[in-house]
């Protein structure tokens, strides 16, 4: 081996270089990186984490529109009463505005823009949105829905159960649901109320995972 001592000019790397990877995937070209066997989509509370935009509702449809594989303006495109007629929580949403919509939750006579609704009420309309955007999905990929202890603890124990209960007896769409929850005493109460859905439990370190069918 011998090594020369005979300088040699260094390409700058660009700022903006990229590495790009061929992917390939049971022999085939891919589209983009497989991620998983699911579409995930993560619901969690956009209250505690800082936004210029004072909308609830709206922080919450920006941060779900991506995980839908939508823009923010197809989501509210898509906020038409014909649509809600029938929800799973008996949401009649209606557009009145670029980024306003009013609700009309189960039990209401009268709609009320997003920005006066109560916790329980708002949760309800999301996730009535979120199903909806589910159905009409053509892709053949299921869904498994996250809700994220931040979100499940703003509701009191009835609409816990409430939520949990119509997204187990959900016929279509087909998804798959995971709830945090941060106390044990919820969990026990979730499974009181569908137990004969429950499967069983396991325990990893702190973490305890109760199965429903």
């Amino acid at each position: 081996m011998r090594l020369s001592e005979e300088p040699v000019a260094l390409k700058r790397v660009p700022k903006l270089h990229q590495t790009r990877l061929h992917i390939e995937v049971n022999g085939n070209v891919a589209a983009h990186w497989p991620r998983s066997l699911f579409n995930i989509v993560y619901l969690d509370s956009q209250s505690l984490k800082p936004n210029r935009i004072k909308d609830p509702f709206r922080r919450d449809l920006r941060a779900l529109a991506p995980q839908l594989g939508m823009s923010e303006d197809q989501v509210w495109d898509a906020l038409r009463e014909e649509l809600f007629c029938s929800s799973t929580f008996g949401s009649r949403i209606r557009r009145i505005g670029e980024y306003r919509a009013e609700v009309r939750s189960a039990g209401s006579d009268f709609f009320y823009e997003t920005g006066g609704l109560a916790g329980s009420e708002h949760s309800f309309a999301l996730f009535d949105v979120l199903l909806r955007m589910i159905r009409a999905d053509p892709r053949p990929t299921p869904w498994m829905i996250i809700v994220d202890s931040s979100l499940f603890l703003g509701l009191d124990s009835d609409n816990k159960r409430r939520l949990v209960e119509a997204l187990t007896q959900l016929d279509e769409p087909a998804v798959q649901t995971l709830v945090c929850v941060n106390y044990e005493t919820d969990a026990i109460d979730l499974k009181a109320a569908d137990a004969e859905k429950w499967v069983g439990s396991s325990v990893a370190g702190a973490l305890t995972v109760h199965s429903f069918l």
